[in-house]
């Protein structure tokens, strides 16, 4: 179950860069296991020097398993995993071509969440988001890229 952390706090941690909210927490804060904000890459250094240093928060690397998709340097530039408060986060950069795809998908979640409680839905909400950006964009990734 995550808890509600105060909204300065994260911003205070994180070296006060936008950010979203995204994740099974906008589907039901109850029962979220952890809380994901979506960062862009354009804080990307920012973030970096904001937590990098700090003993409670790591980069995921392909080693770490299937956790998220494939960190393509495109999508998904990097994935930070911490805590704050005592509550676990994770943090996706995004890529400026895909960030309307995760804006979207935030808002999808916040919407109908009675559509999204399944994690496999959830994936295939910012898949399919990340497909049609990426043709508009004219930027194509290789099916397991998405």
């Amino acid at each position: 179950m995550a808890k509600k952390i105060e909204g300065f706090k994260i911003s205070a941690e994180i070296g006060w860069i936008p950010y979203m909210i995204g994740g099974s927490y906008l589907v039901n804060q109850v029962h979220a296991n952890d809380i994901d904000l979506i960062v862009h890459e354009y804080h990307k250094d920012d973030l970096q020097r904001a937590i990098g240093h700090k003993e409670n928060w790591r980069t995921l690397r392909a080693e770490d398993g299937e956790k998220y998709d494939q960190i393509d340097k495109m999508r998904l530039h990097e994935v930070w995993e911490g805590f704050i408060d005592g509550q676990k986060f994770n943090i996706l950069v995004v890529g400026a071509t895909f960030w309307p795809a995760y804006q979207g998908a935030c808002n999808a979640l916040t919407a109908r969440p009675d559509l999204y409680v399944d994690r496999d839905a959830r994936i295939a909400l910012h898949r399919d988001l990340c497909k049609i950006v990426g043709k508009i964009a004219g930027v194509l990734l290789e099916d397991h890229q998405y």
